[in-house]
């Protein structure tokens, strides 16, 4: 199923301006006493605001009118248990003087009003509520910080708060929701509302709103009104639907936001920049069901940030760009998902490589999925009939247990959508490496793919080098190398082993030593040379093994463009990633004249930088193709890291770094195994 971008601009509107309050003098009001009376009092429904800055007209928001039945709640009581100490008004016919006006007559005798003179020398008006509903609190709270405070917990309605005026003439009402609104042609009689990546909050199923006013000096006072408090955030809002194709379907998202006076929402840090707006930054997708099945869905990959008061009008969501939601064929009974929503490791750039960085994406039995492209930028498979994991390893000398790294993996195509490659972590999470290949009719693999679970996340630095900002760690290593003076470097640090030009990894050694790290897959080490690389996409385990170190490349018609200066369809790294240019006297290829290098040959480490931080790298030596059969040599000797940068059709630039602190670049056949050191694009 692939993502189908249709026309939506990003959306970060200015705030609603607040109507402006006239100055009072707080000392004089506080004294007044408070007689009965009958006042009556106009109440406007206030509209939203469009994308494009504009009141929006009644026909596109769903309600922005008053209507027979409608409650509202005016308050100003001390105790939140002293339900006689407020007026629910509900709304008559022959109150409605307008569509958006509704006067009505309010006896303020029947309310409390606190007034305080704590050390801000506050006085709090009556407080209002819409809608009203029976057992949810309305109250003010007494203290030096009175507030009145209005507790929602409906969800996907227009919500709104505001206060009475100081002549008790009018009351003033905000919008606490923000809209989205949008027609749609078919057979639904429900929808659900979600980030595109399913984990971003849409809403609250219970909000806290207070309404302040708060003196200034000299009698001057503003409103503000504030999210007292959020519980239940909510991923999704879901709603009934009319797919006649013309009538207006309305999604409300109430927004934990804050506003003092009429300027603009505030941000008050960076982690705290979207706490105030509804903010999807990968887009939205919209579900469609009938009689609780899911039908059909759009997503939009476009960035959406709105804030209440505002409302996004879709208009009628295009067919072209709606998809047919159908299960897919089930290869393996135990991957029971919903491929709409597992979690897309393609969303940013399509790849050879996955990275499930260990503290933000892996979680017990989360379905992950992926485009079943060949690499960055080719073109994705059609004829897909199967899909396996050919290998799995926890890159050490014992094997993982079939399914312990990956439990399970399917695909989703579909006629006229791009496929989808759907894998499944197991109820225990293990770090490791796999390999997971797409299969014809035939049994022929036509494409495969590497999964990278490390055991720490990957970062990246310049380590005070300058140049390229480089991987902490070899391509397919769990952990990062440490430059430890009492231990030898750990096996889970080493990665994995990459020919020249090949996005296939190999294992690497289990130690320092020639035995590789144990997989549930047996590879060919004796496979001979090969015409061009897809013949090597069809041989993900087969290890070209050219015979004689005269013999240097795996296939006779290598050539530049399998790694490049940009990415290419052959690159091992993962989205955002690269395999690096060698690049001349510049950062790690300054070898040992590099700032702060320096090795240890009893531990196996070689390290550079500028002394606060340092790359390091395992010396455990390369898997040699130049024999009759391939195998690891030279561990704890010297360690190869390849370049992307090509020499001839048989060498290509590697850097050299040796346990005698020795280092070089100099051709190097590309029939060997290399570890990758990936660089950010």
């Amino acid at each position: 199923m692939k993502n189908v971008k249709f026309c939506l601009a990003y959306f970060c509107v200015a705030a609603l301006a607040l109507s402006c309050e006239k100055s009072i003098d707080v000392n004089q009001v506080k004294d007044a006493e408070v007689t009965p009376q009958l006042t009556k009092v106009s109440c406007e429904f206030p509209k939203m605001t469009d994308q494009n800055g504009t009141k929006v007209s009644l026909t596109t928001t769903g309600k922005t009118q008053w209507e027979e039945g409608d409650k509202i709640v005016i308050y100003g009581n001390p105790s939140s248990s002293d339900a006689t100490k407020r007026i629910v008004h509900e709304i008559k016919a022959a109150d409605i003087t307008n569509p958006e006006v509704a006067v009505f007559d309010v006896d303020f005798s029947d309310l409390d009003v606190q007034y305080n003179s704590g050390s801000e020398g506050t006085y709090y008006p009556y407080t209002v509520a819409y809608p009203y509903t029976d057992g949810q609190p309305y109250y003010l709270s007494t203290g030096n910080n009175n507030y009145g405070r209005s507790r929602f917990q409906n969800t996907n309605q227009l919500l709104m708060a505001g206060h009475v005026s100081d002549d008790n003439s009018s009351i003033v009402l905000n919008h606490l929701t923000a809209a989205i609104t949008f027609s749609v042609s078919g057979d639904f009689d429900s929808y659900t509302f979600s980030g595109a990546a399913g984990t971003e909050i849409v809403g609250y199923s219970t909000l806290v709103v207070e309404m302040n006013r708060r003196s200034l000096g000299e009698g001057q006072y503003r409103q503000k009104y504030n999210d007292g408090g959020t519980t239940g955030s909510l991923t999704s809002i879901q709603g009934s639907v009319n797919g006649d194709g013309s009538a207006v379907n309305h999604i409300f998202l109430p927004v934990n936001a804050q506003r003092s006076g009429s300027g603009p929402y505030t941000y008050n840090t960076e982690s705290q920049r979207y706490a105030n707006v509804v903010y999807l930054p990968s887009g939205f997708t919209i579900k469609f069901y009938k009689g609780g099945d899911l039908k059909k869905y759009i997503t939009s990959s476009a960035p959406l940030v709105i804030e209440p008061g505002h409302m996004i009008n879709l208009g009628a969501l295009p067919a072209g760009a709606m998809h047919d939601y159908v299960p897919p064929t089930k290869h393996d009974n135990t991957i029971e998902v919903d491929v709409s929503t597992a979690y897309d490791l393609s969303s940013s750039a399509t790849a050879n490589c996955y990275l499930l960085d260990a503290n933000t994406d892996i979680a017990a039995e989360k379905a992950y999925k992926f485009k079943a492209a060949k690499g960055k930028g080719g073109s994705v498979l059609t004829n897909i009939k199967d899909v396996v994991v050919l290998w799995e390893t926890k890159n050490s000398a014992t094997a993982p247990s079939v399914g312990e790294i990956i439990a399970s993996v399917d695909y989703d195509q579909q006629d006229g959508q791009d496929a989808f490659i759907v894998f499944k972590m197991p109820a225990k999470i293990t770090p490791g490496n796999a390999v997971i290949a797409a299969k014809n009719t035939a049994g022929n693999i036509l494409w495969s793919w590497h999964i990278w679970i490390p055991s720490s996340d990957v970062t990246s630095s310049q380590y005070g080098l300058g140049g390229q900002t480089w991987m902490d760690r070899n391509l397919g290593a769990l952990t990062v190398t440490e430059a430890s003076t009492e231990s030898d470097v750990a096996a889970s640090s080493f990665g994995l082993f990459y020919a020249w030009g090949r996005k296939d990894p190999f294992p690497g050694p289990a130690s320092i030593s020639s035995t590789p790290i144990a997989t549930t897959g047996s590879f060919n080490y004796a496979g001979g040379v090969m015409t061009n690389a897809a013949d090597s996409y069809a041989s993900p385990m087969t290890f070209v093994a050219t015979g004689s170190d005269s013999n240097q490349y795996w296939a006779t018609d290598n050539d530049a463009s399998l790694w490049g200066t940009s990415k290419t369809i052959n690159d091992p790294c993962p989205p955002g990633y690269v395999v690096p240019q060698f690049k001349n006297g510049e950062g790690v290829w300054k070898g040992s004249s590099a700032t702060g290098f320096g090795y240890d040959s009893t531990h196996k480490w070689v390290k550079m930088g500028d002394g606060g931080s340092y790359i390091v790298f395992p010396i455990i030596g390369f898997l040699d193709g130049c024999q009759s059969t391939a195998y690891i040599r030279e561990a704890g000797s010297r360690t190869l890291i390849w370049s992307s940068t090509w020499v001839n059709i048989k060498t290509a630039y590697p850097l050299r770094l040796n346990a005698d602190g020795t280092s070089s670049v100099a051709n190097e056949r590309q029939a060997r195994g290399f570890s990758v050191r990936c660089v950010a694009e």
